[in-house]
């Protein structure tokens, strides 16, 4: 349980507080002077401490002052329980820094109440403090790969693909910003290839999002095009196992940090578009409101770019709901089926 430092010059105080708090499965480690009580908590760094006021030498007040004074014990819970119990005792006790006051003789159980209080918030203090600290390293770690990201995409150049004049293909009933519907079970991935080289054959660059395992497939379906410079190839993995020994034109953005996008914006040619396979994991695998808000920033974003966006979202994957909030995403809908692109709006 907790480790708990029970000041009082008082032995027979110390003594009953120690066999309440043992036979709750605390360990107490007992100080009968100011001075003691001081050495024990910076050598102990105990949970809790128990203190007298009344004690020769340093007093009570003097030990809490010092105890909230020094970095190495100044967030340590203080609970004074002293014979002194007017208001101005008190006062003064809980503006040093007590957490609380108890008078002699005290009610045992309301002192074990509120000792298991402490302690509870003590324990969510530390648990919030390692998890502050794993968001540092995490927010570190995520500054260093997005560094690295950026320095990969600055390297990539794309060449403008030749525009083949008076093609029609499937990208035609296609706006600038497309929710594309599919049913899974219909061949959506010759869809994608349908739509990536109609948009190539129109003079366009174009930035392919997909995700295990489709990935390795398309690369090899467009190996050419992507070391030619015409298009490129993102990954978005979901976990950090899923990350590396890919193909070396393969970029990576981790699924959980879709603000690396921004990255990616950077350096994407005017009038390029972006086919964006992966929206059914995003929602799945996130948050559905950042993934909504990750999606209107992006639109806006690319508004200013002059870059298309192209989204595709399993059907069956989603209730209406979700379905009716995507569609009021964008202003163009289309629906493949029956092997088939149909515009809906």
């Amino acid at each position: 349980m907790a480790k708990i430092v029970v000041i009082d010059d008082e032995a027979d105080v110390v003594f009953l507080m120690r066999k309440i708090l043992e036979k709750m499965g605390h360990e107490v480690i007992p100080a009968y002077s100011g001075e003691e009580g001081l050495e024990k908590v910076i050598a102990e760094k105990p949970d809790l401490v128990i203190l007298d006021l009344m004690m020769p030498g340093i007093d009570g007040y003097e030990v809490l002052e010092r105890i909230r004074k020094n970095p190495e014990t100044e967030r340590i819970p203080v609970i004074i329980v002293s014979v002194k119990n007017n208001e101005e005792d008190i006062v003064k006790g809980i503006k040093l820094g007590a957490n609380d006051y108890f008078s002699k003789p005290f009610n045992e159980k309301i002192l074990l109440t509120k000792i298991d209080s402490i302690l509870h918030m003590k324990e969510l203090e530390k648990k919030l403090e390692k998890a502050h600290k794993e968001l540092i390293k995490q927010h570190k770690s995520l500054e260093e790969e997005y560094k690295k990201l950026k320095d990969e995409i600055s390297k990539v150049k794309f060449i403008k693909p030749e525009k083949v004049e008076d093609r029609e293909g499937i990208s035609d009933i296609l706006g600038n910003f497309s929710l594309v519907e599919y049913d899974p079970k219909e061949n959506f991935e010759g869809m994608i290839v349908s739509l990536v080289n109609d948009y190539l054959a129109k003079g366009k660059n174009v930035l392919l999002v997909s995700s295990q395992p489709r990935t390795n497939m398309f690369y090899k379906i467009f190996k050419d095009g992507i070391e030619g410079g015409l298009l490129k190839l993102i990954d978005m993995p979901r976990t950090k196992r899923e990350f590396g020994g890919k193909n070396p034109g393969i970029l990576e953005i981790p699924m959980t940090s879709l603000e690396y996008f921004s990255a990616v914006l950077d350096n994407i040619p005017k009038d390029s578009v972006i086919i964006f396979s992966t929206l059914s994991k995003l929602i799945k695998n996130l948050d559905e409101k950042s993934v909504y808000e990750f999606l209107v920033r992006l639109i806006d974003a690319l508004c200013d770019r002059d870059v298309s966006f192209v989204a595709l979202v399993n059907r069956d994957a989603h209730s209406q709901d979700e379905i009716a909030g995507l569609e009021e995403l964008f202003p163009s809908i289309a629906r493949f089926e029956r092997g088939k692109l149909n515009k809906v709006k």
